[in-house]
């Protein structure tokens, strides 16, 4: 498979300032999330899905020792809708390329993230973000599959979950 996923989030939140340097900030925003997902096998097709939620949560950061602080970041995401594009024309040019809604609250997401950050100087700063994010989406709308314009048959985008993990690495200056 060749995969790739693009995501952009515009948040806002209000820090909140306690016990000397501890901060917590609850947030929220709005988010889409684009995955293109190209299989590539015979009889394979490329599949587009998109999505815009509503991400929820709240992050926390305190002073650790030795110039490191610590925090993390806890969310829930309200899927508010989105879109599946299978191109079957890929497995024979006389098939359509149909498109499968995906409804308000047909699915949710949840993230979590630490994050360990220490300033090197007063220019330059490096963190490590360990981190899950889980996505739990219901089954799509029908869309009608046509061979040469003629209808031929139903398709859905099942009922999916995907579950990414891994480890972000920041250099700041």
């Amino acid at each position: 498979n060749d995969d790739w996923v693009f995501e952009w989030r515009g948040l806002i939140g209000k820090d909140y300032r306690f016990k000397g340097s501890s901060v917590i900030t609850p947030f929220t925003g709005v988010g889409y999330r684009y995955w293109n997902d190209d299989i590539d096998f015979p009889g394979a097709y490329e599949r587009e899905i998109q999505y815009w939620y509503i991400p929820i949560g709240v992050k926390a950061m305190s002073a650790l020792a030795g110039d490191w602080i610590w925090g993390m970041s806890i969310e829930y995401d309200i899927f508010l809708g989105g879109e599946v594009k299978s191109h079957f024309s890929d497995i024979h040019p006389a098939f359509n390329d149909p498109e499968n809604d995906q409804d308000f609250g047909d699915g949710y997401g949840v993230g979590l993230s630490l994050k360990f950050s220490r300033k090197l100087s007063d220019n330059y700063g490096v963190s490590i973000d360990p981190y899950i994010r889980y996505w739990d989406i219901d089954e799509s709308d029908t869309s009608t599959l046509t061979a040469y314009g003629i209808p031929i048959g139903y398709v859905i985008e099942p009922e999916n979950d995907t579950t990414v993990y891994g480890m972000r690495l920041n250099i700041t200056f």
